[in-house]
């Protein structure tokens, strides 16, 4: 399997969606990821946001899934990650055709990173019941895994979804490894459907202390669900440079290069395997000085 060891590994959010998006900054900074050694790069998931939702974050978005085969075309050794996609949004069969075309064209760099999903008046845009989505989430993987593991033709009787001797492509059965699958969220329910389904469990940024408990629940849950080996636990978060008594209220990580190492250590030593960070976009110059910097001065002191 991709991403055994023992060392923290690094990825980036592009920037599709918020004030600064655009397909210059889109390109810019997946191919400056590139160059300086991340080993992702990731995608969120927003199709239809109610106005009511006044967050600047939203303001502007490019859809994932065809950013995803964009970035398949102007890379060519970074992995790409959706992180993550909102799974009942779109029909399995689609999501697994879409994932296994991207994976197979970039040579075999897709992670497939999937949740629940949590903004209501979007499901409701979309016509898709709002509170059945953790239900219709844990089909729509089986039925994408069934998709990607088991010979054709396919057969699948479900609640949510049916399909009967159908071909199914493109094909990774005997083929291709299948894209790993990283489940998002921070509740228990996410950290359970990780153990069930999935390769990491990938939360948005929670204390130490939060997630030295997650593990120890990923633990049980492996006892419960019998799984040899637990999830790996990766983070999304953020970082920023700068002085601690000067920084505004965040959920990332702030201070010096040094302040930062030493608070990822310590994630680290409470089991985080993985960073994804979403630098600070305010500026496309901004957000690529951020990323030289962390790539520079904090990745090489955690991974030796």
């Amino acid at each position: 399997k991709r991403f055994e060891g023992e060392l923290m590994r690094f990825g980036v959010m592009v920037p599709h969606w918020g004030e600064s998006s655009s397909p210059e900054s889109i390109l810019t900074v997946a191919q400056l990821a590139e160059t300086l050694g991340y080993e992702s790069l990731w995608l969120g998931d927003h199709v239809a946001v109610p106005v009511s939702d006044q967050s600047a974050a939203r303001e502007r978005f490019y859809e994932a899934m065809t950013v995803l085969g964009y970035l398949a075309g102007v890379t060519s050794t970074i992995q790409l990650g959706t992180g993550v996609l909102i799974v009942p949004y779109r029909h399995p069969l689609l999501v697994a055709s879409q994932l296994a075309t991207a994976d197979r064209l970039s040579g075999g760099r897709v992670i497939f990173g999937g949740a629940s999903g949590w903004l209501e008046g979007e499901f409701q845009a979309l016509d898709i019941p709002f509170r059945n989505r953790g239900a219709r989430t844990d089909e729509y993987l089986q039925a994408i895994k069934h998709l990607w593991t088991t010979p054709r033709p396919h057969t699948f009787e479900g609640r949510y979804v049916q399909f009967e001797d159908i071909k199914y492509a493109p094909q990774l059965y005997k083929e291709a490894d299948p894209p790993p699958v990283w489940i998002g969220g921070n509740s228990r329910a996410a950290a359970t459907r990780a153990v069930k389904y999935g390769d990491a469990w990938f939360p948005l940024h929670i204390t130490r202390e939060r997630l030295a408990g997650r593990k120890a629940y990923l633990l049980e849950q492996c006892q419960q669900f019998g799984r040899e080996k637990p999830p790996l636990i990766a983070m999304g978060s953020s970082a920023e440079f700068v002085e601690r008594a000067d920084a505004p209220q965040s959920y990332g990580f702030q201070g010096s290069a040094g302040q930062i190492v030493e608070e990822l250590s310590a994630y680290s030593e409470a089991g985080l395997d993985y960073l994804v960070l979403d630098f600070p976009r305010a500026s496309l110059k901004g957000l690529c000085a951020t990323m030289e910097m962390f790539a520079d001065k904090v990745i090489p002191a955690l991974t030796g």
